[in-house]
């Protein structure tokens, strides 16, 4: 990637671009040709080139810019690891194009990757940034159903509020279940996808995770009241991730 003065970097391979939120905003206003077109952000752009004349420098970054300003779908990714952290992504989908803005964890200057591609790899985008794969051993067994503070405490980077949590469900879980539960590393992601239905009305998918590494994976499904936890492998959730993106019918 080429830096200009560290504060974007740009991939002319790939069309990727590693950038603040405010310059992220800033490319946004320029491509819909709102503000000044040089100075400041823009000039960084330019210097780390991105921009060139009197657009993007790469195909798939005017691409990705035309799903951020005209979406059909609007993604949102949120992720916890195993130490508390909280990171997150934006995605933005249209017909012929798909952009995704992630996180960084670690980045000093607090930036975030700005990655376009087709709308049908991003299962494949959005598998890889929550680490989605095969491992061994898994879950199995019935859903484990308990009240919904019950479970959130239970997928909590905390040990000592897991571990409290999972002594609080004894009639949902065996002692060698809970205890397994308990000493779980759990990170535990969300992907939801957002569009306007049929008569105009909004209209969702989600998939929510508790990724428990040789523990397996729980689909997490809560209505706000009571909360499952429910076995599934890594190709049960690969087919959710295709399906969040809605077919012609579904879209107003």
């Amino acid at each position: 990637m080429t830096p200009a003065a560290g504060r974007v970097e740009f991939d002319g391979r790939t069309g990727r671009v590693r950038l603040t939120q405010a310059t992220f905003d800033r490319l946004v206003a320029w491509s819909r040709g709102e503000g000044p077109a040089d100075g400041g952000d823009v000039a960084a752009l330019r210097e780390a080139g991105a921009l060139a004349g009197e657009g993007p420098a790469h195909p798939a970054l005017a691409a990705g810019l035309r799903a951020v300003t005209e979406p059909v779908c609007r993604l949102r990714l949120t992720l916890t690891d195993a130490t508390g952290g909280a990171h997150a992504g934006d995605g933005w989908v249209r017909g012929d194009a798909a952009a995704l803005l992630l996180d960084l964890p670690g980045d000093s200057a607090g930036r975030r990757d700005l990655l376009a591609f087709h709308p049908s790899f991003l299962p494949a985008a959005i598998a890889r940034t929550v680490r989605l794969g095969p491992r061994p051993g898994g879950a199995s067994g019935p859903p484990v159903r308990l009240a919904a503070d019950a479970l959130e405490d239970l997928l909590s980077a905390d040990p000592a509020r897991r571990g409290a949590a999972a002594a609080r469900v004894p009639n949902v879980l065996t002692r060698t279940a809970a205890e397994r539960l308990a000493a779980a590393t759990w990170r535990v992601w969300r992907a939801g996808m957002t569009w306007t239905g049929a008569g105009g009305a909004p209209a969702g998918r989600e998939v929510r995770v508790a990724d428990g590494g040789e523990e397996g994976l729980f689909l997490v499904e809560s209505d706000g009241e009571r909360g499952t936890l429910r076995p599934s492998t890594p190709t049960a959730v690969w087919r959710l991730l295709i399906r969040l993106l809605p077919d012609t019918a579904e879209l107003g």
